[in-house]
């Protein structure tokens, strides 16, 4: 997420939805927080579990 109230950082997805994802954040002033950002919100994925 970013913007002046939401720093970019990574964030860790626990579950995907319809809508938005569920998680806590792993880097940053945010780190340990858990959020459900939308999609929009979401800039890129740095990596993916193995199946």
């Amino acid at each position: 997420m970013t913007g002046p109230d939401w720093p970019e950082h990574l964030f860790r997805v626990d579950e995907v939805y319809e809508d938005l994802v569920t998680g806590y954040s792993i880097t940053g002033p945010l780190k340990n927080e858990y959020g459900e950002p939308d999609f929009d919100l979401i800039l890129r994925v740095h990596s993916r579990a193995a199946n």
